[in-house]
């Protein structure tokens, strides 16, 4: 939404002048009394129904969010607003403090085809990321910084080009979590489906674990080193299960247990990752970090342990929240 919209054009031979036109794009509606969107140019308006558009939209630490509610956040912007059955969308968006929840795909749809009688929007837009850019999917967590481009034309899905690297952030694999050392992604213009090189690691059990990602999303090439030098093998099985199938006793009974083992881990880190994401309070900085233990207890009313949940709010200070066994999904 735009308020306190204030304009002033003037109608000459059926062009439509836009002598000042100004705006306040805020979060907060009751702080609008200050100016920081303009729009400058013309319209033709000789189709009073289909005016050939030529304008300049500038805006300063304006708050906007996509419809879909995929992007969010305060940026600055530089854009031209031009032609007619056709109408491109082009220019600068600078986020300052903004966050973009898009999932990695390739755009394998397709081409459609377009309907001459409906008006064309076909965008051209281009991302350089000086402030506080982050980007959140089922994947990765991650403060990005780089340069990004989205060109869409019509109903077509958009497609991505440009480079970004990784400032911090998490990143999420074999239903653990993992901190992002270094990254770099390079996209291709075809859909959001970068290249990685990323590394990242974990903590198990005392046991670091560090997992490299290098190739295309849909195929790159693992790699997996820990602190003891355990074989990729073992490794996988402390990210599966959270120990090794040797360090374990094996019998028929004992299968269960691990199959209890693998599901506990997977709710565990499931349950940390979406809390950091539905809650936004990683995006806002007030939980730096959160872990959650105990997870059986949800589903195994007879065990020892409770479901116990810390929030890391600095470094000096945490959380803890601990529920007893008296927890239940039937009766709360």
């Amino acid at each position: 939404p735009i308020y306190n919209v204030q304009g002033h054009a003037e109608l000459n031979q059926n062009t439509f002048e836009w002598k000042s036109f100004a705006g306040s794009m805020v979060k907060d509606p009751s702080k609008t009394k200050k100016h920081n969107m303009f729009i400058s140019g013309t319209m033709d308006m000789t189709e009073f129904f289909k005016p050939v558009y030529d304008l300049k939209i500038k805006g300063n630490e304006i708050h906007f969010r996509t419809l879909l509610g995929d992007i969010e956040g305060i940026v600055n912007v530089d854009l031209n607003l031009t032609g007619k059955d056709a109408i491109e969308i082009s220019g600068i968006i600078e986020p300052i403090d903004a966050v973009m929840y898009q999932e990695f795909e390739v755009n394998t749809l397709p081409t459609a085809e377009l309907d001459p009688s409906n008006t064309i929007i076909n965008y051209k837009l281009n991302f350089p990321i000086t402030g506080k850019f982050v980007l959140r999917n089922s994947q990765i967590d991650a403060q990005l910084g780089g340069e990004l481009s989205i060109s869409m034309f019509g109903d077509q899905s958009a497609d991505y080009s440009g480079e970004l690297f990784v400032r911090e952030g998490k990143f999420y694999y074999y239903g653990d979590i993992f901190s992002i050392t270094s990254g770099y992604l390079a996209f291709d213009t075809k859909g959001f489906n970068p290249y990685l090189d990323l590394s990242a690691f974990t903590t198990i059990k005392g046991e670091n674990i560090t997992i490299t990602l290098v190739g295309p999303l849909d195929n790159p090439k693992l790699g997996l080193e820990s602190s003891s030098g355990f074989s990729e093998s073992d490794i996988l099985e402390l990210l599966t299960i959270r120990s090794r199938f040797e360090d374990q006793e094996i019998s028929s009974s004992g299968l269960g247990s691990q199959a209890q083992s693998i599901f506990v881990a997977y709710l565990e880190k499931e349950l940390e990752r979406n809390f950091m994401q539905i809650s936004g309070l990683g995006r806002l900085g007030i939980v730096e970090d959160v872990s959650i233990s105990g997870a059986s207890a949800l589903i195994d009313r007879t065990g020892s342990k409770d479901l116990v949940i810390k929030a890391q709010v600095s470094r000096n200070l945490s959380l803890n929240y601990s529920y007893k066994r008296s927890f239940s999904l039937v009766n709360p």
